[in-house]
């Protein structure tokens, strides 16, 4: 079955790039963590609650996505269980071994100008770029890009307000960490009963409890976010984000003879290029602003007196980091869909009643395996 052809959405990717960089931001702020999907994969399979939050946002996100598009869903890739079992595992590999995908290593490593996720997003970019040209290139099944469209349709206008909707539930998140931060309870032995004794202690663990909600909160809700502008910007989608990696001929092979009419079709989307060129910026700008913002600079506003958990800007990049990278890209290559898709259109495909099931479950069960095994 040939996709029909498609135009490019470049306002669409603009916007979903904005809010991409703005709900990494927001989760670094509530709980000082790094948005990182991998990380949110492996853990939530551990049992991690605040990870398993950020993956049922996601799965979440989907479904709604799927709901407001109704019978105008995006076609996707359909690919065969083996390639799903390829891509999954080599991901699942990668992602640990980098620790990191194109959420932990593009949208927030390069934000905080990190020596390794420059490193791992060229390589990755490298090894993805080859692989899905050498899978893809004369694959009719890939949608010719026609033109652009500049327009934002009605669909998309919902996303965009669903992502604007979350942002209040956020702001009650954040002003909600002052009131259940544990207060000391003054010792006046004159008038201490046995029963007031124990009144800090209870107070510090109702505090502590309230904490750990809104921290589940945060991580739902900045991944809903997340969910939402990913897939406005149509990177959700395994076909756009393979039509980016199948860069224009005459960039790879500028003086190659084309001996088949499919070199000669434009199959290049630059949805993914758009989205890099608002989240990247923006994300180097909030993180520089954060920074230097008030006293309790790096410290999570739902975690206390710990600091943001983000690894040092100047890591050592070793080979761990390279050859991880390297497989990880490769497995993005082969299927177009990297962990936080793969959660999206789990969504989607349980809203619309296991349409497109098997091929996405089989995908993201291998990327668990994988990153299993990889720790063993």
């Amino acid at each position: 079955m040939v996709l029909p052809s498609v135009l490019s959405t470049p306002l669409q990717s603009l916007l979903g790039g904005l809010g991409v960089a703005l709900s990494a931001h927001e989760l670094l702020i509530l709980n000082g963590s790094v948005f990182g999907i991998s990380g949110f994969v492996n853990r939530a399979a551990k049992g991690n609650r605040e990870a398993l939050a950020g993956v049922l946002g996601l799965i979440a996100g989907g479904a709604l996505v799927s709901f407001a598009n109704g019978s105008n869903a995006p076609a996707r890739l359909s690919i065969s269980l083996c390639k799903a079992i390829i891509s999954g595992f080599l991901v699942g590999v990668g992602t640990k071994l980098s620790n990191g995908c194109t959420s932990g290593h593009m949208i927030c490593g390069l934000s905080r100008l990190s020596t390794r996720s420059f490193t791992a997003s060229a390589t990755f970019f490298t090894t993805a770029v080859v692989t899905a040209n050498s899978l893809y290139r004369r694959d009719s099944h890939l949608p010719e890009i026609v033109g652009s469209d500049w327009t934002l349709p009605p669909t998309s206008a919902i996303l965009v307000c669903m992502q604007l909707a979350v942002l209040p539930a956020l702001g009650l998140v954040y002003h909600s960490a002052r009131r259940v931060t544990p207060q000391p309870v003054s010792d006046n032995s004159d008038n201490k009963t046995e029963s007031s004794a124990h009144t800090p202690l209870l107070r510090t663990s109702s505090a502590t409890n309230n904490l750990t909600l809104l921290r589940l909160c945060a991580s739902f809700l900045t991944s809903l976010q997340f969910s939402l502008a990913l897939s406005l910007s149509g990177l959700s989608q395994a076909t756009r984000v393979l039509g980016f990696l199948l860069f224009p001929q005459r960039f790879i092979l500028p003086n190659l003879p084309t001996f088949s009419n499919s070199f000669n079709i434009n199959r290049f989307d630059p949805s993914l290029f758009f989205v890099a060129i608002t989240a990247v910026p923006l994300g180097i700008l909030l993180y520089r602003f954060a920074r230097r913002c008030g006293d309790k600079r790096e410290h999570a506003v739902l975690g206390g007196a710990e600091k943001w958990a983000i690894p040092p800007p100047n890591g050592k990049v070793d080979m761990k980091l390279i050859i991880g990278s390297a497989i990880f890209g490769v497995g993005w290559g082969v299927a177009g869909i990297c962990p936080g898709p793969g959660l999206i259109n789990l969504g989607a495909t349980i809203a619309t009643k296991g349409v497109g099931f098997p091929p996405i479950a089989t995908w993201l069960s291998a990327m668990i395996v994988g990153g299993y095994l990889t720790t063993l």
